[in-house]
């Protein structure tokens, strides 16, 4: 009799907890986007050591699918769609916490046993954009752009970068350090200097303002500004990760369907209307034959390592039809 006591105890505290993620979530939901992107991952990392898939089930409900309507969010142009897409779905990583647990989804899912994914974002293409938009180019621009480069400067001025020196250089200015400047070798106090120009943030990070062209061993970084007209930020390669490099560098590995390119709305090829949504999913062991439960989806998998990953966590981005019968979507009528 005791032990059927405290399988009901334990019954009705998951159901509690139910309760508890679906409200919040609920309530995150119609906040805004942000808020329901926080909520999943403040309760991902509740459960972060936590193994038992009933737990695992219910915090899940936490992790709502958005939808972020057509890309991009700002502007019309191709290249705004592409940013758009790779922050999203490094976001995704982010938010389900760089593939750190084993089993996402659990082997006695209580959602449905079979789907080890679920959608956390779905989109279409503005039809300001125009033009379909290759696979390929997608790939490309996601392997060679910058998501997040290495501040290397002292940081003396908090996010806004600055070096401590014993004095200012003349092209330099100095500000309150928000971070205490050590002294230096010699034993001199330091301050915190700056770039002359607020514009320049760019050298403010320790990156180098050179005029636009080709380099090397640089990659060109607009997250930064040079104030001079016809300059533009550049950093060391090894400073920066591209938004593939974001997931690869914690054994993650990013999906994409190639079939087709990304078709902008009211978009027509070879005579037919094409109105596609799209679909970015958090998928937890991807195998080499990039199966998603039942379904049997063609992707071309993306990874650091040698051959074709396997038993993975990952991202995918595919057709929302492709996916939506293979994976959980989570919204309140669900």
């Amino acid at each position: 009799m005791r032990v059927l006591e405290i399988s009901i105890v334990i019954i009705l505290m998951l159901a509690a907890f139910y309760v508890i993620i679906d409200v919040t979530a609920d309530a995150a939901e119609r906040t805004g986007k942000a808020a329901a992107e926080e909520a999943c991952k403040a309760v991902n990392m509740f459960v972060q050591g936590t193994e038992n898939d009933a737990v695992n089930r219910a915090s899940l409900r936490a992790c709502r699918t958005i939808d972020l309507e057509a890309l991009p969010l700002k502007g019309e142009k191709k290249e705004d769609v592409l940013k758009d897409i790779g922050q999203h779905i490094d976001k995704t990583w982010d938010i389900f916490l760089k593939g750190s647990k084993e089993s996402y989804f659990g082997d006695n899912n209580l959602w449905d046993s079979e789907k080890q994914c679920m959608i956390l974002y779905t989109f279409t293409i503005k039809k300001d954009v125009g033009t379909a938009i290759p696979m390929g180019e997608l790939i490309q621009y996601l392997k060679t752009t910058p998501y997040k480069v290495a501040d290397t400067s002292d940081g003396c001025a908090g996010s806004e970068g600055g070096f401590c020196k014993p004095t200012c250089n003349a092209d330099e200015r100095r500000v309150k350090a928000l971070k205490t400047c050590a002294p230096d070798s010699k034993g001199n106090a330091q301050q915190c200097c700056m770039p002359s120009s607020v514009y320049n943030s760019c050298e403010a990070h320790n990156g180098d303002c050179l005029p636009t062209q080709s380099y090397p061993e640089k990659i060109a970084y607009p997250g930064w500004n040079c104030a001079r007209n016809g300059y533009s930020c550049y950093v060391g390669k090894k400073n920066y990760q591209s938004y593939l490099d974001y997931v690869y560098f914690d054994g993650g590995t990013v999906g994409f369907d190639e079939a087709e390119p990304l078709y902008p709305q009211n978009f027509r090829a070879n005579g037919e209307k094409r109105a596609v949504t799209y679909a970015i999913v958090f998928a937890s062991r991807v195998t080499q034959s990039a199966s998603i439960g039942n379904s049997l989806i063609h992707l071309t998998l993306w990874s650091n390592t040698p051959g074709a990953p396997t038993n993975t966590n990952g991202v995918i981005l595919a057709p929302l039809d492709k996916v939506k019968n293979a994976c959980n979507v989570q919204t309140r009528d669900s």
